[in-house]
Formats: C-alpha cells, sequence, structure tokens
C-alpha cells in the first residue's frame, strides 16, 4: 500500500479521473487475476451510472477496441506491461486515438510507452517465481478503489443520489438485525 501510494502522481490520478468521468463507456482489458477487479470495479461505477464493460476473453477485447466509440475509455491492466494480448489491444487503441489508462508495473514496458496516463503499480514480485501475487493485486485493487473515489468524487452529489436510487431500487428487501449495519431510512 505505501509503495502504491509512494508512486500515485497526482497529476496522473486527476488526468485518469477525467477519462472515467467524460467517457461514455469505460472497458477493462486485464490479463490473470486482475479480472476479478475489474469486475467489482465495475459493479461500483454501474452503480452511479457509469456503463462498464469487463470481458474475459482477449479476441473480443480486440474487437471492443476495434469498434468502440472514440468516446470510450479503456483499462488496460498488466503487471509486466509486457502481455502480447494487451499489447495488441493497446496497438489497436493508439491506432484509433481512443483514450487509455494503463495500470503496470513501475519501470520501463511497452505498455506504457504508448499511453500517457499510466498508474504504476507497486513492483515487488518476480513474474513467475513468486509465492502467489499477493502485492500486485493489492497494488490494483487499491488503484481501482482510488480511481473509483476519485470518479464519484467529481460529482459527489449527483453520484451519491444515483447510488441511492439503484441501490434502493434494487435491495428494497435488503435487512439485518444488526443495529449497527441496519440503514434506518430506507
Amino acid at each position: 500500500i505505501d509503495d502504491t501510494l509512494s508512486l500515485l502522481h497526482h497529476d496522473s490520478l486527476q488526468k485518469a479521473t477525467n477519462m472515467l468521468v467524460k467517457a461514455s463507456q469505460i472497458v477493462m482489458v486485464s490479463a490473470g487475476d486482475a479480472y476479478e477487479m475489474g469486475e467489482t470495479f465495475k459493479n461500483r461505477l454501474l452503480k452511479i451510472g457509469k456503463l462498464v464493460i469487463t470481458e474475459r476473453r482477449n479476441d473480443n477485447l480486440y474487437f471492443l477496441a476495434s469498434v468502440a466509440e472514440v468516446t470510450s475509455c479503456f483499462i488496460l491492466i498488466s503487471y509486466s506491461g509486457e502481455t502480447e494480448q494487451v499489447i495488441k489491444i493497446a496497438d489497436k487503441l493508439v491506432e484509433r486515438q481512443i483514450p487509455a489508462i494503463v495500470l503496470t508495473s513501475y519501470g520501463d514496458n511497452s505498455l506504457a510507452q504508448r499511453f500517457d496516463t499510466v498508474l504504476h503499480l507497486s513492483t515487488r514480485e518476480k513474474l513467475v517465481d513468486n509465492l502467489g501475487n499477493f502485492s500486485s493485486l493489492i497494488s490494483i485493487s487499491m488503484l481501482l478503489d482510488i480511481l473509483y473515489a476519485s470518479a464519484f468524487n467529481a460529482d459527489r452529489e449527483v453520484h451519491y443520489q444515483k447510488r441511492l436510487e439503484l441501490s434502493r431500487g434494487f435491495e428494497k428487501r435488503r435487512m439485518s438485525h444488526n443495529p449497527i449495519i441496519n440503514d434506518h431510512d430506507v
């Protein structure tokens, strides 16, 4: 967490936030375990009225990059920044001049070279010789949480009301006997 925060720069975060706020749709591109974090990010953004697409198949992601509106924004997540399928998608986005936010390891890599808006992940793990990608997943999760919070706060009152409206519409019967977590005004 400390590494991730130390690598986060205000201007890059502001640029990424503006891209998310302006985007007609957001497409998540990730390799491996980061996909599940993209699903959580999608869930949060949907509840404030932002359309987010997550897709497991790399061929479909390439085709999405080929047909997406230029008002879209892609979020490309690759720890190494060298994942072949992600690079193909990145090249299509560059060709079509569709903006992207890159989440990748600190240091020079092919993916980071293609875009201006790069948020760096904590780089404490080897690609293969590791005990599990713990620190990189924590870093990805944290950056996606920060991106969501920043986009939410860009128009806080509107997003808060939209979130309440959508959540209350779906969660009509959700309740708890625990007074600490129970909503009293629902």
